[in-house]
């Protein structure tokens, strides 16, 4: 066989974890059983990361200069213990990271992250929780929901467009059993990523999508509004197929609109009908069936209105 050369590359996280860390010298150690240092080799260790740290972090300076030692064919293979190092937490659904269901900052990464990871918290019957993910450094994120079950589930919610920006949506438990709550983070781009994960309580006021009013299923609520352009946000879960209806009182004009994302701005149904004609969307839902659903009264006109979930 010819070997024309070869590369290799890894994440921050090789520097904060023993299971990554005895990973990767048992990489170089068959690579130099195998003769991979004497093709052509090259390596990239991530600028920023390598630069800010390798003259303040030990670790960082010792896999530089080791992995230097490598491609100039000065590496020597290294004695590896026979203990067992668990996988880091948070690389797969089985093995997420555990978060406390309180109110505040629950997680922040101590390094820069560039791949996706898992979260887990307790979520009780009936329960909602705003999740907010705010990016601190390096690289755009984004993140998904999901309630969890022995395996991977349908989406419950996601945030896409918005991945350089503070990002918040709802997750909710529409069942009668308590459960968790799964989150997805996930890196946009190349570079690697610092990011926090806080969770609150939703404030039901309906002055947007996260501060959504629940319509429970089967359900109505009547609303009022009093200045023409005012939007009032619903929020709904627990169904795979939804018949969602506004009555207007009188002459009164709504437009009425489903979305899916509390993030990218697009409505996935609407209706529009002419003043004092009431508004009707069928939808169906191609996800869990606790994906949560947003919907959207904006007035044309003051006066009031009922909402049906049926």
């Amino acid at each position: 066989m010819l070997w024309n050369g070869w590369g290799t590359d890894y994440d921050g996280q090789i520097y904060h974890s023993d299971y990554a860390m005895r990973k990767y010298y048992a990489y170089l150690n068959e690579m130099k059983r195998s003769g991979l240092d004497q093709t052509i080799v090259g390596y990239y260790l991530g600028a920023r990361t390598v630069l800010e740290d390798i003259v303040k972090d030990p670790v960082v300076r010792l896999t530089y200069d080791e992995t230097y030692k490598f491609i100039k064919d000065q590496y020597q293979i290294k004695e590896l213990s026979n203990e067992t190092f668990p996988p880091p937490t948070g690389d797969t659904w089985d093995n997420p990271t555990i978060l406390d269901a309180k109110e505040g900052d629950v997680y922040s990464t101590p390094k820069a992250i560039s791949k996706t990871q898992w979260y887990k918290f307790p979520i009780k019957a009936r329960e909602d929780w705003v999740i907010t993910l705010t990016p601190l450094e390096g690289s755009s994120v984004g993140m998904e929901t999901r309630l969890w079950r022995p395996t991977q589930t349908p989406h419950s919610g996601f945030s896409y467009g918005k991945y350089t920006q503070i990002q918040s949506m709802v997750i909710s438990n529409p069942t009668t059993s308590d459960t968790y709550g799964m989150i997805r983070v996930f890196v946009e781009g190349d570079a690697a990523a610092k990011y926090k994960i806080t969770l609150t309580k939703p404030v039901e006021d309906g002055t947007s999508m996260i501060n959504s009013i629940e319509l429970a299923n089967g359900g109505s609520l009547n609303g009022a509004v009093s200045t023409p352009g005012q939007d009032v946000w619903y929020r709904i879960s627990g169904k795979k197929a939804y018949t969602l209806s506004l009555v207007p009182e009188g002459n009164a004009d709504f437009d009425f609109e489903l979305y899916y994302d509390t993030n990218s701005g697009s409505a996935q149904a609407g209706s529009y009908t002419p003043a004092g004609e009431a508004e009707t969307i069928h939808y169906s839902n191609p996800y869990d069936e606790s994906f949560v659903y947003y919907l959207k009264v904006k007035a044309k006109t003051s006066g009031n209105f009922t909402i049906n979930n049926q």
